[in-house]
């Protein structure tokens, strides 16, 4: 798998000099968009390969952790059963819509294959009508997996093994290497237009300067109770979905790229409108006007379709 999925973010740490130690990338790998199966290849990988002992220990942990979840979660109750589920991606608000019942948890993920997107499972205790919450709910559950198109595991949960046994139940202070906080240099500044290669979406980073002051962001923390891990290493980008709306985000800089747009782009003059606006030289009114221009392609799209079809 790619460390850096980001060309640009590896070039620049390139001319930093830096690099990234075993346990960062052990963090990386963890918390990557990669499936189960990858991720945890990778890190017996490292573990087979690092010098630090303590994060061999960690990483054996964790798999032994996840390894009893997954004997856990597939072990058939008679009282139970397998929910296949899935959101509907062509609604706007995605519905989760179920698929079938299962009495076991391979025929429940074979028969997710058919649907050639990813999905859930869920295990489920049946509950008699006298135990139905007031809400309607008739089951009550126990754990849930979800899976990739082609029926890879990518997220498995269970309630079934004690939380305690956790490797991460009392790291509150975010000391091991699932979810430890890390330094990512990058180049973007705020106002930039940005790509994220992982799913695709465009939008611009927001209040961004490049000088981030991790003394300073740890006493905010301190302050709250809480303790910096993996996830604030995510930047503010404002992304653009496909209505024209923009929506607050936190991707990995690992993740991004100089969008480096044209006028032949679809989504130039948007994202050049919004861009202007966020450096302080542009108006609503010209993103407003951006945003109604990108919407009316769609439209003249769906006339040429809609005639060619008759």
């Amino acid at each position: 798998m790619e460390l850096i999925p980001s060309k640009d973010v590896r070039a620049f740490m390139q001319e930093l000099g830096r690099e990234f130690t075993d346990a960062e990338k052990a963090t990386i790998i963890y918390n990557s968009h990669e499936n189960r199966t990858e991720r945890f290849k990778e890190l017996q990988k490292l573990m087979e390969t690092t010098s630090d002992l303590k994060l061999k220990k960690e990483i054996q942990e964790r798999f032994d952790y996840e390894s009893k979840m997954f004997d856990a979660f597939a072990a058939a109750r008679p009282d139970c059963a397998y929910v296949l589920c899935y959101q509907d991606y062509e609604s706007r608000y995605f519905r989760m819509i179920t698929e079938g019942y299962f009495n076991n948890l391979e025929a429940a993920r074979k028969s997710g294959l058919p649907l050639e997107q990813d999905y859930h499972v869920n295990k489920v205790r049946i509950q008699t009508t006298a135990e139905c919450t007031p809400d309607g709910d008739s089951y009550e559950c126990f754990g849930s997996a979800n899976y990739d198109e082609n029926g890879i595991l990518e997220y498995i949960q269970s309630d079934e093994v004690d939380e305690k046994e956790n490797p991460q139940y009392n790291d509150d202070e975010r000391q091991r290497f699932e979810s430890a906080y890390i330094t990512i240099p990058h180049p973007f500044k705020h106002g930039d237009v940005v790509r994220n290669v992982v799913t695709g979406g465009i939008g611009v980073v927001y209040s961004w300067d490049g000088r981030w002051d991790r003394d300073k962001y740890d006493t905010y923390l301190s302050e709250l109770g809480w303790a910096s891990g993996y996830r604030d290493t995510g930047m503010n980008v404002d992304m653009m979905d496909e209505y024209g709306n923009f929506g607050h985000r936190h991707p990995s800089p690992l993740e991004l790229e100089f969008a480096n747009l044209t006028k032949e782009d679809r989504e130039y003059e948007v994202m050049n409108a919004a861009s202007e606006l966020f450096k302080g030289r542009g108006g609503i009114e010209e993103l407003q006007m951006a945003i109604e221009e990108y919407l009316k392609e769609d439209e003249r799209k769906r006339i040429v379709i809609d005639s060619i079809k008759r």
